[in-house]
Formats: C-alpha cells, structure tokens, sequence
C-alpha cells in the first residue's frame, strides 16, 4: 500500500472513530436523562419510606380497635358549652365511614335534652380525608343559610363537628368545614374565621364525664 492510501486509510479510520465517539456519547446522555425523569416523576406512594402507604380519599382504616361507641358534642344551653352525648355506630375499621356516621349523628340532633348545632335543613354532601389528616366535611349551603347567628351558636356548631370527629379518632388530625364544595370564605355565621382548618377545642367542653349505658 502506498503512503498516500496509507494516509487516506487512517483519515477514514479516525474519522469513524469520531463518529462512533460521538454517537455512544449520545446515547448515554439519552439513558441518563431517561432514567432521571423516570426518577424525578415517580409516583409519590413509590417513594414513601419503607412501610408507608399513601391513603385512599375513599378509605382510611383505623390504627386501633373498631369502634362501637363513640361521643358527639351538642349544645348545653344552660352553661353556653358543648356536652357529650354517648351513642353506639356500627362498628368498622374505616375512618371514613365512621366519621361520616359522626356527622350524621350530629345531623339528627340529640337523643337527651341537649340542644342541636347544625341548622335544619343541613345535609352532609361528601367527606374525604387527606394525606395529613386533615377531614373535609362538605355540607349543603342550609349550614350557613339556616344558621341562627350568634357568636356562642357558631362556636357551637363549629366545635361540635370538630371536637366530635377529632376526640374519637386520634387518626384525625384537624377538620375543615366546606359548604358546596368549597372552602367557607370567611365566616358561618359572621364571627368565626372558618377558612382554615380547625383544631379540638377542649375549652368548650362543659363535662366529659358521662355514665357508660
């Protein structure tokens, strides 16, 4: 072979090899970029540690025992407190049929000679519980439109759906009030901001002590 096709030969061999370089760059550049999305968008209930399961809106089961008896808060009209009323649910293990036989029962009034805390008319749309604990109890408009007024009756009614579903269930962590779907604006009844969450109350409370039947 002459030097002047020696010379050719190994302009062509360098210049494949660049080729080849570069192609295989490429490809790993693809391959690294791929599995960073696959990582980055991963679902969420894939990443949680390690015996962690992310909750259902339909479903949430309890952590202890299924309850059979539980309390609900109605209105004790001659000390201005909310006091327990005992009654018996069916028992389950899902939080959130239990909180919805909560309200419910909140809805129905009281069996004793306490008062009710939800306006007539009053009808519980939905409820789901998020990923922190957070309850979202959707009513119909009738709980603000057919509200009393009152700062102590708004407290009432405020509290009793709280304190109800938060001092059964210690998987509940807070409870937010909605009206048709959506977040109250800014009062019920005109005194309470009601457009965050709530927290238990115990300071309403007028007596826990409450004989078993």
């Amino acid at each position: 072979m002459s030097a002047a096709k020696r010379r050719k030969h190994k302009a062509i061999v360098k210049k494949n090899g660049k080729k080849i370089l570069l192609i295989s760059l490429g490809i790993l550049i693809v391959l690294t970029a791929t599995i960073g999305i696959v990582f980055y968008y991963k679902p969420f209930k894939t990443l949680l540690p390690l015996g962690k399961k992310s909750v259902s809106q339909t479903t949430r089961p309890l952590t202890g025992k299924t309850e059979k008896e539980i309390i609900v808060f109605f209105s004790d009209y001659t000390r201005d407190k909310l006091s327990p009323e005992r009654i018996e649910i069916n028992p389950s293990n899902d939080l959130i049929g239990l909180s919805k036989q909560v309200i419910n029962e909140l809805i129905k009034g009281p069996k004793s000679n306490l008062g009710p805390t939800i306006p007539r008319g009053t009808e519980m749309r939905d409820l789901h519980i998020d990923q922190t604990g957070t309850v979202y109890v959707d009513f119909t408009r009738e709980l603000a439109a057919n509200h009393p007024g009152g700062s102590s009756a708004e407290l009432h009614t405020i509290y009793s759906i709280v304190n109800s579903l938060l001092m059964n269930f210690p998987e509940i962590k807070r409870v937010q009030i909605l009206i048709e779907g959506e977040k109250i604006k800014q009062t019920l009844a005109g005194h309470i901001d009601a457009r965050r969450p709530f927290n238990v109350n115990r300071e309403i409370i007028g007596n826990l002590n409450l004989p078993r039947k």
